[in-house]
């Protein structure tokens, strides 16, 4: 993030990591995304697949090596998460 940010004509990026909601907003995703994001990938994709809007017998990518598991991460670190994602729904 600090790299992106301090090249030129990267400022605007900065601003898609955090967008600011509205709290009425924020509230509506509240502890909806507390089941960690492995499990929300693998919801996402068969809700995906229940909608069409991926072909029938797509498989789920394996997760990055880049994003650690969740069981890893503190529990603030899961907090910090889960908010972002929920702000992110909004």
């Amino acid at each position: 993030m600090q790299r992106l940010a301090s090249r030129p004509g990267n400022k605007a990026k900065i601003g898609i990591h955090a967008p600011p909601r509205p709290k009425e907003w924020r509230e509506m995703y509240a502890g909806k995304f507390d089941l960690v994001w492995d499990k929300q990938r693998e919801l996402t994709h068969a809700k995906q697949l229940e909608m069409g809007l991926i072909p029938k017998g797509t498989k789920l990518t394996p997760r990055v090596k880049e994003i650690p598991a969740w069981d890893s991460q503190s529990a603030e670190a899961r907090k910090v998460y889960s908010r972002l994602m929920e702000n992110y729904a909004a």
